[in-house]
């Protein structure tokens, strides 16, 4: 039996617009509800731009302006959670644990976050806090390992400051200024 090609061109165009029809739709859907979600403040989208960027110190200042622009609680707490981390770049630690603490309180319930406030208490040496940090991380992540490392590393670091060593290690004035000069010049 032979096909008639005046009725199989029907056919094959009838199912080549199926299959086009089906590739397109998800493409249809995904722009529907990027358009539904609540769109960033553009102070805020140039703040990602910057700390996409690794110019921590410029997203720092649209950030801090951003904060007061956004209305919901999570993209306040996400902003606070960046400009922790752009503190922490920025070898600013105590504004950077502050904008941590701040992130968990918006409802920030990420390990990193946690994290971050106990890394900032132990870079300004304060390992009893920093320990206490560690402590609530395991609490509210029981699973994360960085948290049971933390604590015992806080531990350490506790009897070692607390440890007489026969030595007495300071800052030497005449080499080390407030410019922070190191090497051979």
């Amino acid at each position: 039996k032979r096909l008639d090609p005046m009725n199989t061109r029907p056919m094959i165009a009838l199912h080549a617009a199926l299959v086009l029809g089906l590739l397109t739709t998800p493409a249809w859907a995904q722009k529907a509800s990027d358009e539904d979600a609540p769109k960033r403040p553009k102070i805020a989208r140039q703040g990602d731009d910057y700390y996409q960027g690794k110019e921590y110190t410029k997203a720092i200042d649209l950030y801090r302006k951003a904060y007061s622009k956004v209305k919901s609680r999570a993209e306040k707490a996400e902003i606070s959670y960046r400009l922790g981390e752009c503190y922490r770049y920025t070898t600013q630690y105590k504004a950077a644990e502050a904008q941590y603490r701040r992130a968990i309180k918006a409802g920030f319930n990420q390990p990193e976050a946690y994290l971050g406030v106990a890394e900032m208490l132990k870079y300004q040496e304060k390992y009893e806090d920093a320990l206490v940090a560690y402590e609530d991380m395991a609490k509210a992540f029981p699973a994360d390992p960085r948290a049971v490392k933390g604590i015992e590393s806080s531990k350490a670091a506790v009897a070692w400051k607390n440890a007489v060593t026969r030595f007495q290690v300071g800052p030497v004035t005449d080499l080390n200024t407030k410019a922070h000069e190191y090497g051979i010049a």
